[in-house]
């Protein structure tokens, strides 16, 4: 009884900071989370993904945003209050993870550091992949880490992660250090045979699947530089998730590896082209895991008495253990801080803001009809007018679609939007835009325009 109640209170403080932080952040939202809204609410309405629009990332999160819009034709705050849901789902599950590892109280703390955890708070209120790949990977953790482990559904699981989002295949040998011998094997082949299970009604646009999903990220011309990287790894990594990297001493006796392969997982993006803010909910659990003995042991340290005749080179010790348990939790304070007072950034991520768009949307909704197609740079315009977008793309048009499929676009759609977007490049921002030149200048030469703000519309229905 006093477990369950335990459980119940991580879950509803859990889900009180999110749905918290949803109330607080209110107009502010991630541009992708339209993108993966909006293919929900296509594949929901019929259309075929990869062949009658354009997906970047593999089927499964538009499947499960297809279920909401099978019932609302806007599903953006209800998809936010579901993944709030989910991530606290998540937060249960690192502390009974845990229990299997550590005591009752060590456990809590693992718990409780995910529930409180800026980047999963931040991350776990988005219609974004990583909470939902976070979600299925520790509910396989938990089924394989049991007495008698569930491979069947654990394979299913970890399968469906990897269809969320191509970046769960990082955590694949964690599950491997978890099993052994015939159950990793067999673990093996049915997260194979599901993963063809769930990809079978998409296999007769495979070739088209790996060219959006594989081939666009590896050719992609926006690459972060390695410096950049290295900064999202020490920012997100490791001082937002300050103790994990003490656990090692702590950690030894218990003979467990595969948190630190879960954790160690961000090592790998540094090779990916980009790596995002975003990505490192999928480590958050781990570091979690690994914090929790750390974090208590270190509350200890500073409030225990100093040991009596205690000799000077243990007393430098004790000074330089104490000086770095205050500095991780002084990082722990500034994230929670940040996120409390500039909700709106996560170290260097930042939101834009859906005001910004009400007067685009207002103009949209009345000079077009719902049936008429649009182009747009930016995926909430299409998504909260009922609109339909060509070639079902909002973003990177300059580098996805070539110019001779944008020129013949114009003769299907009533209007073309143009954002003014900035790029901190290091020193300052810089401003640019997500169409090729040569496509703006035809349209500046040859449609009357209307601008409103940094967004300019051209009506491609009045030709100058």
């Amino acid at each position: 009884m006093e477990m369950k109640r335990r459980i119940l209170a991580l879950l509803l403080l859990s889900l009180i900071l999110r749905l918290a932080f949803i109330h607080l952040t209110g107009g502010y939202y991630d541009p992708d989370e339209f993108v993966n809204l909006s293919q929900g609410k296509y594949l929901a309405n019929g259309f075929l993904p990869y062949k009658e629009f354009i997906s970047n990332h593999p089927p499964g999160i538009m499947l499960i945003f297809a279920i909401p819009h099978l019932f609302f034709q806007q599903s953006w705050l209800l998809v936010k209050i579901l993944t709030a849901v989910i991530d606290s789902i998540t937060a249960v599950l690192v502390y009974l993870i845990s229990k299997r590892i550590f005591d009752e109280k060590i456990s809590l703390i693992a718990g409780l550091l995910y529930a409180t955890n800026p980047i999963s708070i931040a991350v776990g209120t988005m219609a974004m992949q990583e909470p939902y790949v976070a979600f299925l990977m520790l509910f396989a953790i938990y089924l394989l880490t049991r007495k008698n482990p569930r491979i069947i559904p654990a394979a299913l699981l970890i399968a469906a992660s990897v269809i969320v989002k191509y970046l769960a295949v990082l955590i694949l040998p964690a599950y491997l250090l978890i099993t052994k011998g015939k159950q990793r094997l067999r673990l093996i082949m049915f997260t194979l045979i599901f993963t063809l299970i769930i990809l079978a009604p998409f296999l007769p646009q495979i070739h088209a699947i790996m060219e959006q999903t594989v081939s666009f990220h590896i050719d992609r011309p926006i690459r972060q530089g390695l410096l950049v990287k290295v900064f999202h790894l020490i920012l997100y990594g490791i001082l937002f998730q300050p103790f994990a990297v003490l656990s090692l001493k702590y950690l030894k006796e218990e003979r467990i590896r595969w948190p630190y392969i879960g954790y160690a997982a961000m090592l790998a993006f540094l090779f990916l082209p980009n790596a995002y803010y975003h990505y490192f909910a999928v480590i958050v659990p781990f570091a979690c895991i690994l914090s929790a003995k750390p974090l208590l042991t270190s509350v200890k340290t500073l409030s225990g008495p100093m040991p009596a005749g205690t000799n000077l080179p243990l007393i430098y010790r004790r000074t330089a253990s104490i000086a770095v348990i205050i500095f991780c939790f002084g990082l722990l304070m500034a994230g929670g801080l940040s996120l409390l007072t500039n909700f709106q950034y996560i170290g260097t991520k930042t939101l834009s803001h859906i005001k910004n768009s009400k007067e685009v949307i207002q103009f949209i909704e009345n000079n077009t009809r719902p049936s008429d197609i649009i182009l747009t740079d930016s995926p909430e315009h299409a998504y909260l007018t009922d609109r339909h977008i060509l070639y079902g793309y909002y973003w990177n048009a300059k580098y996805s679609l070539n110019k001779d499929e944008l020129f013949e676009g114009l003769e299907e759609v009533k209007l073309v939007i143009v954002t003014e977007k900035y790029l901190f490049n290091g020193h300052f921002f810089e401003s640019y835009y997500d169409y090729p030149p040569e496509f703006l200048g035809y349209l500046e030469s040859n449609y009357r325009k209307i601008i409103l703000d940094e967004t300019t519309i051209y009506l491609i229905e009045n030709e100058a």
